[in-house]
């Protein structure tokens, strides 16, 4: 989720927002400690579980308002968070304290904080995976780790097994209708939107089905470079895809680009058919506009060779603006927690209330 390097060196959300618009600040670099200069806007804290989720939208947004390179009023923010492994490779040992009904509770603290003191702001919020995976990612230092330190849960009897998997369902279900509800849809300049691209997703494979560890660090529990991209890749893709027709699993070999129709991340407001349909309706209109006044213009013998459709400000480039990225959490395979913030430092950024151009 950092900013090192490039896209063609380092598939990160940062780095794909970068072909769009250069001018990224607040992202983390190289390795570091949630403290170390290194970290910028990350508040990322290893090992993180939902309860902690409130504190950590309170760093985050005290650092936005400290930073000198954030206009904390008019830049814009993408928030997203990722959060729920350590819940559920712990559910076993306290399950009253990993409850869903708790660990959406502590979510929303964190949502509400955005939604009452970040102005200009769309978060994503990633559903959980399936932690029961790392039954698969099995060799004598992996095992060692996850069955003593790291996610023994799944690893026990079958009936704790199911228990762990009915468990990230419910995580799953309940986040998704908390934000799918609409209750961070009464503001123009903010909303939240679920990406569910983890929920049906498996480990990735070899030829003879068995499990690519290269998807994986050596510990077998978190991400490895190419798992971080794959992340990345799927996250960018189901962010511009319509509510209700969202990939459920990763879809990382390519990264799609936003259709010209609609250059814009989806909402709950946007993906209304309706919505749909009036912003064709508005596009045609103004394109017709369009036409007439050059049909005039050639009529009048006025040279219009340098007309160019791409200046009409329906189609303003992606390019545009600039925009800080801030992550704020760490994306592990089983999910501690993130909060990349992307903000665009361009006052006309959403030209009605639910969508988002950036």
């Amino acid at each position: 989720m950092g900013g090192d390097g490039n896209l063609e060196e380092y598939q990160t959300l940062t780095n794909i927002l970068r072909k769009y618009n250069p001018d990224i600040h607040g992202y983390s670099v190289g390795i570091a400690r949630t403290d170390a200069l290194g970290s910028n806007l990350n508040s990322a804290v290893p090992g993180a579980k939902a309860v902690g989720m409130e504190n950590q939208a309170l760093n985050l947004v005290e650092k936005m308002k400290i930073d000198p390179n954030v206009d904390f009023e008019n830049d814009w923010k993408l928030v997203t968070l990722f959060i729920g492994g350590n819940d559920l490779c712990q559910s076993c040992k306290k399950p009253e304290e990993r409850t869903a009904e708790l660990y959406v509770a502590n979510i929303e603290k964190a949502l509400k904080i955005f939604h009452d003191k970040l102005p200009r702001t769309f978060v994503n919020v990633v559903g959980i995976l399936n932690v029961e995976i790392i039954r698969e990612l099995r060799t004598p230092i992996c095992t060692a780790l996850h069955v003593t330190l790291e996610c023994p849960c799944p690893l026990g009897s079958q009936l704790r097994l199911e228990k762990v998997v009915h468990l990230t369902k419910q995580y799953q279900a309940f986040l998704q209708s908390a934000v799918d509800s609409g209750k961070y849809d009464d503001k123009e300049d903010f909303t939240v939107a679920y990406q569910p691209m983890f929920h049906d997703t498996d480990i990735p494979r070899l030829e003879d089905g068995s499990p690519d560890f290269s998807y994986f660090a050596p510990d077998c529990f978190h991400f490895s470079g190419i798992g971080h991209a794959a992340a990345a890749i799927a996250l960018w893709n189901n962010m511009f895809q319509r509510v209700g027709s969202k990939d459920t699993v990763w879809k990382y070999q390519s990264i799609n680009c936003p259709s010209e129709d609609f250059p814009y991340l989806y909402t709950n407001v946007n993906s209304a058919p309706e919505f749909q349909v009036n912003e064709k309706n508005n596009l045609q209109q103004k394109q017709q506009k369009k036409d007439n006044y050059k049909t005039q213009l050639q009529r009048e013998d006025i040279d219009v060779m340098g007309w160019n459709a791409e200046d009409d400000s329906t189609k303003e480039s992606l390019s545009k603006g600039s925009i800080v990225s801030i992550a704020l959490g760490v994306i592990v395979l089983v999910g501690l927690c993130v909060i990349l913030v992307v903000v665009i430092k361009r006052k006309k950024l959403i030209g009605r209330k639910g969508y988002v151009k950036v």
